[in-house]
């Protein structure tokens, strides 16, 4: 997958508007062990026993946005808050397949 499919797919999920200030992606081996914040969505998409003892050098797609505007926590668009410069919220995609791991935000 390339990296204009993998901005493509994050996207597509509505997190952040597609015409972010500031949008990048970094191919990344993604090593994870258990307990880790991925394993509900896995659970819930059927593909928790593809990795019982977490994740090994997983082909990841960390697509990152920042200056973009994000609601607060349980807010509709009135609520729409500036994401502080030194902040960015990233959404993880398996480079194998297109399959969203999730969302974080960091800093």
């Amino acid at each position: 997958m390339s990296e204009r499919q993998a901005i493509a797919i994050a996207n597509r999920l509505g997190y952040v508007p597609s015409h972010a200030p500031w949008v990048t992606a970094k191919y990344v081996l993604l090593t994870q062990r258990p307990p880790h914040d991925y394993i509900s969505d896995l659970q819930r998409a059927g593909l928790a026993d593809e990795y019982p003892d977490g994740f090994v050098d997983v082909p990841v797609w960390i697509v990152s946005y920042e200056g973009v505007r994000m609601p607060l926590s349980g807010g509709g668009a009135e609520n729409l808050t500036p994401v502080p410069p030194d902040r960015e919220l990233n959404v993880v995609v398996r480079a194998e397949n297109g399959y969203v791991f999730g969302a974080y935000d960091f800093r």
